[in-house]
């Protein structure tokens, strides 16, 4: 089974599965990721500018389950769907992590 965190929140709940052999754990970041995506300003351009992931897909078989791990309020959370839709041949799950609304600023609050 594989874990894909999206964003920093989800990259970081993703790598906690590590230490567990049944879970291959892959992270999507504009840093300190293994796969860097590329500087974004808003959910819009997030989504706009999501990169092809053929390498990843091609290193998961056609059957083996991908839980997303996806925190809101966040930028890249606009790309979690265009992300999944490269892996839609696969069975998926989502973990959705909805942050405490008193912690954040206006505009996570509205991206959540």
């Amino acid at each position: 089974m594989h874990i894909i965190g999206i964003g920093t929140g989800g990259s970081n709940i993703a790598k906690k599965f590590v230490k567990y052999e049944q879970y291959t754990v892959h992270t999507i970041d504009i840093k300190n990721a293994d796969i860097i995506f590329p500087p974004v300003y808003s959910m819009e351009e997030a989504e706009e500018a999501t990169p092809n992931f053929s390498k990843l897909a091609k290193k998961i078989k056609k059957s083996e389950k991908i839980i997303f791990v996806i925190c809101g309020g966040g930028n890249l959370g606009g790309a979690s769907l265009s992300i999944m839709e490269q892996f839609k041949k696969n069975p998926l799950s989502v973990i959705y992590v909805r942050p405490d609304k008193n912690f954040l600023n206006h505009k996570s609050f509205l991206k959540e």
